[in-house]
């Protein structure tokens, strides 16, 4: 599969969440996705396949890279509702992948704190199913795990910077 060459960046992080597609090797620019600000909380929203997603409470955009507050993520399709209030941590970014079996969103976040390391923690979501595909319950999954089942090297490209 041939990507697209689209810079990883911020500007090009929320690319897929606006009806385009990025091809396996670009994250999501929250600045391209709809923004909105409710009693003083930022959110961004786009699509990902046939469900719209949604990032709640955005403090600070940086690069590819936005924190968050009290932040969660949500995942809607025509009659459910993913709510992910756990996923995101001090520093997190997103993004749709065409695979051979359908659109996935792929979210990597990692904490600032000096027990964090470096390396981000990936979620891999079926967006039609609405289901978390990985890490599984009790599980972590590295930047080798979200490629591998992804099909793209993204996430290895993501740890590396």
């Amino acid at each position: 599969m041939k990507a697209r060459n689209i810079t990883i960046g911020l500007m090009a992080c929320m690319y897929m969440l606006t009806g385009g597609f990025v091809y396996a090797q670009s994250a999501i620019d929250l600045s391209s996705l709809k923004k909105e600000t409710i009693n003083g909380q930022t959110n961004y929203s786009g699509v990902c396949g046939t469900s719209e997603v949604k990032i709640m409470d955005v403090e600070e955009l940086n690069s590819d890279i936005f924190k968050v507050n009290n932040g969660k993520l949500t995942v809607k399709s025509e009659k459910k509702v993913l709510i992910l209030n756990d996923l995101l941590s001090d520093y997190n970014g997103i993004a749709c992948v065409k695979t051979k079996v359908g659109e996935r969103l792929l979210v990597w976040s990692n904490c600032s704190g000096s027990v964090c390391g470096e390396d981000f923690n990936f979620f891999v979501i079926d967006p039609k199913k609405l289901t978390i595909i990985a890490p599984k319950k009790g599980k972590i999954c590295d930047d080798k795990c979200a490629s591998k089942i992804l099909g793209s090297k993204l996430p290895q490209k993501i740890n590396r910077r």
